[in-house]
């Protein structure tokens, strides 16, 4: 504990001394969310009578803020970039973060999932999960209608929830496959496919 007082005093100091004020106002979202994540998955164990009441609601799981995080920290230089056009630009770009961070919010739950098949679960517990077949395309057919309403105002925009959309896809593929495939390549895999986006790369000069 001490340690961590002295490392957050210095860290302030840093913070208020040495980052301009308009990049702390931006980054202080990507902050809040880290903290979020810190404080969700290193909570301790909580005694069963206190377990009823955790610090965050049941809905903000650890694979929700990995999502949001991973999300928000990928965006954060364009998010600063676009911060003085117009508002309609902004909005677009916040919708599409938004997007990506259930994308990789489905990527952790599909994880989790496959990895929690072979340990032994009631049937309500299973009947209590999510059907991830049904999130993915659910996800993806989102991304698609999304990527159609705004090609012809936000063509770069459109083209990456589209590629986006085909990742949701993608994981949907896995989940169905996932018997043909050892542990260790499904995991492998299903981080491969968040790669999808980058095939949008060489047609970005291609679109206003």
């Amino acid at each position: 504990m001490p340690f961590a007082v002295v490392a957050g005093a210095v860290t302030a100091i840093l913070v208020l001394r040495c980052i301009p004020v308009v990049a702390r106002e931006r980054d202080s979202v990507l902050a809040a969310a880290s903290l979020a994540y810190f404080a969700r998955v290193h909570r301790r164990q909580l005694s069963p009578v206190e377990s009823g009441r955790p610090f965050f609601p049941p809905i903000v799981t650890k694979e929700l803020l990995v999502g949001v995080l991973f999300a928000v920290g990928c965006a954060m230089p364009a998010l600063g970039a676009v911060w003085s056009a117009p508002a309609t630009t902004r909005w677009v770009l916040i919708c599409a973060v938004g997007y990506f961070a259930a994308l990789a919010w489905l990527n952790c739950y599909a994880i989790e999932q496959w990895e929690s098949e072979g340990e032994r679960e009631s049937k309500a517990e299973r009947r209590g999960n999510l059907s991830l077949g049904v999130l993915s395309k659910a996800l993806a057919l989102f991304g698609l209608i999304a990527a159609l309403l705004l090609y012809t105002i936000h063509p770069r925009a459109a083209l990456l929830l589209a590629a986006a959309a085909l990742s949701a896809l993608l994981i949907a593929l896995l989940d169905r496959i996932r018997p043909q495939l050892d542990s260790v390549a499904l995991r492998a895999a299903a981080d491969l496919v968040l790669l999808a986006p980058a095939i949008v790369f060489p047609f970005a000069g291609l679109l206003r």
